[in-house]
């Protein structure tokens, strides 16, 4: 089975609350895989907490 495409603008929608375990599951799957997988990802300064509060030291 192939992935589907990733898709530009993709918004996640909540499952609704009667769901259950099961198809949550499989709709956090689904939501998890049309996101692109060829992005770099972030360096250890850029989630650092250092980073995110910067503009505080100011």
């Amino acid at each position: 089975m192939q992935k589907p495409p990733p898709t530009e603008n993709h918004t996640p929608q909540k499952p609704p609350a009667h769901t259950t375990t099961t198809e949550w599951i499989a709709a956090f799957q689904t939501w998890a895989t049309n996101h692109r997988h060829d992005t770099p990802p972030l360096s250890n300064y850029a989630v650092s907490r250092e980073s995110m509060y910067e503009d505080e030291r100011l």
